[in-house]
């Protein structure tokens, strides 16, 4: 059993407003990416991890960040695409042979304890898995200004990462969207595409991704006190 961790780390984050990207913001000394992928190597049902870099920042990274802050279990670091979608994908491509694919976004390092696991062994079990949590506040739908429709809470999820799935399959879904130049903006999206569901697995409000000043803070928090 090959399981394989896609780590995501190509994004500008440029509502962090910072010079530096927001994967490399550093989170208990660390860069946040990193700091990410060292907790996902400490799984036992990991086998390899595979991040994702801007091809521009792929020197420095391994020069530089991969020097100072090593990372167990790394198989190669892969230059990431225009969109999250390409970058996922150029991943895939250099996987020869897995059982499982997990892809997690390299700036949500707060993922519960447990979670790689409880995915890879659903991922086993019914194909693919994506983490979400349960919409808490009402929601609605609007237009031009005002709202038109209330939807129903109970049915709703905010979708997180990680998201895992077989990996036969997931490369399936990915050449299909690629062939076909379809856009998506999450991998189990693309798992549905090709017509195969995705199991829920119960996520944590504390697994944000960090998009801004104030979620770098709030990380940074959390840390401190945990």
């Amino acid at each position: 059993m090959i399981n394989i961790a896609i780590i995501p780390a190509a994004g500008f984050g440029r509502r962090v407003g910072t010079k530096t990207n927001k994967q490399f913001l550093k989170i208990k000394g660390v860069p946040t990416s990193i700091y990410t992928m060292r907790r996902i190597a400490k799984s036992s049902m990991i086998d390899g991890i595979i991040p994702v870099i801007r091809p521009d920042e792929i020197e420095m990274f391994n020069k530089h960040i991969l020097k100072k802050f090593p990372v167990d279990k790394l198989i190669q670091v892969v230059p990431g695409g225009k969109e999250r979608q390409f970058s996922v994908y150029n991943a895939l491509n250099v996987i020869d042979s897995a059982n499982i694919v997990l892809i997690h976004d390299g700036v949500r390092p707060l993922f519960p304890d447990g979670i790689i696991e409880t995915c890879i062994k659903t991922a086993i079990d019914k194909g693919g898995c994506a983490v979400a949590i349960k919409a808490v506040d009402t929601i609605k739908t609007g237009s031009n200004g005002f709202f038109n429709n209330t939807l129903d809470r109970n049915k709703i999820f905010q979708l997180q990462t990680p998201q895992a799935f077989q990996f036969d399959l997931i490369k399936k879904a990915y050449d299909f969207v690629i062939d076909n130049s379809l856009n998506i903006t999450d991998d189990a999206q693309a798992f549905e595409i090709i017509n195969e569901k995705v199991a829920i697995v119960e996520g944590s409000k504390y697994n944000f991704k960090i998009t801004t000043k104030e979620d770098l803070r709030l990380a940074r928090l959390f840390l401190r006190d945990k």
